[in-house]
């Protein structure tokens, strides 16, 4: 009787549109049915990021994901998050930070898309991209940190911190904005678009090499100038 409910449980998820992961113990992936469609709660994604424990792995499949409110990584340690090439995370609230890195240590984004889903070129969207708050040994790679994120990287209190090799664009006040942070490595990465580059204070040992950075304006520039066209 036992073993007839076990599989009447996992027929019901799968009429319901899931297909379990075949994975270690450190490791979770949620994905459709059919491997493009988003999944059917908004939530999902947070969900998994909360399930995997700390030391694992989030595997983030080609699918859109289109999110109520942006994603929360609180109080971890080693939470890796590999989206799949195609895959794209978006937050339909302009206010909120596509995903938020708060108190935790040893965090790595890779192969992401990140932006909100109706983005505005003025300034009037306040939620950032990346936001690392309190953070340490966080690392962001091969992603693209797309505007209207009024920033597409801030950090605040953080340190060991590394973007590479990714786009920062479009982005509707800054594409980067470092507040009391140390050990900052920003390079090989494209920075373009942006209304403005970079702001930084009372942060040490920034570093800046290998990028490709071209038309981001600067604080006083008016719609004729380069950077976001307003």
């Amino acid at each position: 009787m036992q073993l007839r409910s076990f599989f009447s449980c996992l027929s019901l998820l799968c009429l319901a549109g899931f297909v379990l992961p075949s994975c270690s113990p450190k490791e979770a992936t949620f994905y459709s049915r059919s491997g493009e469609n988003p999944p059917p709660s908004t939530l999902s994604l947070q969900e998994l990021i909360d399930k995997t424990p700390d030391g694992g792995t989030v595997s983030v499949p080609k699918a859109k994901f289109v999110l109520k409110q942006g994603l929360l990584v609180a109080n971890r340690k080693n939470i890796r998050i590999e989206c799949a090439p195609g895959s794209q995370i978006l937050v339909d609230d302009i206010s909120a930070d596509v995903i938020e890195i708060v108190d935790s240590k040893g965090i790595s984004i890779s192969g992401a898309f990140l932006r909100h889903l109706n983005p505005l070129k003025k300034y009037e969207c306040h939620g950032d991209v990346v936001k690392l708050r309190n953070a340490s040994e966080v690392t962001i790679e091969n992603s693209e940190l797309d505007g209207c994120g009024a920033i597409g990287l801030s950090a605040w209190g953080s340190s060991n911190i590394t973007v590479q090799n990714c786009l920062i664009a479009h982005n509707s006040f800054n594409a980067l904005y470092i507040d009391g942070c140390a050990t900052v490595r920003i390079k090989d990465n494209v920075i373009e678009n942006n209304a403005n580059l970079i702001q930084s204070y009372r942060s040490d040992d920034i570093e800046m090499s290998g990028n490709v950075i071209r038309n981001n304006g600067g604080y006083w520039d008016t719609p004729g100038k380069a950077g976001l066209k307003k």
